[in-house]
């Protein structure tokens, strides 16, 4: 058997068993991960949904992501939407 750097041969000694263990519990690990994050999204729609000031809400959706577009980027965007239909809005 030849030696693989970093691993040596310990990768093949361990045997089909113990890969299958740990493939196992890789599996089971990201779906659990995946539960949780379903969770944690659902009960964050509820919140929003649920509440009359958005504002913390906004604040912990752009803590968690950074992909999310800044608050005010995306209130120009909607304004620039409804001029475009013949609406008078402003943004603040």
């Amino acid at each position: 058997m030849e030696k693989v750097q970093w691993v040596g041969t310990t990768w093949y000694e361990r045997g089909l068993a113990y890969w299958a263990r740990r493939s196992a519990l890789t599996v089971f690990a990201a779906a659990i991960l995946a539960l949780f994050t379903a969770i944690l999204v659902l009960f964050l729609q509820g919140v929003y949904r649920s509440s009359g000031q958005h504002a913390w809400f906004y604040g912990l959706l752009r803590s968690l992501s950074a992909v999310l577009p800044p608050e005010r980027q995306a209130r120009q965007r909607m304004a620039e939407r409804l001029r475009a239909r013949g609406y008078d809005v402003s943004v603040s």
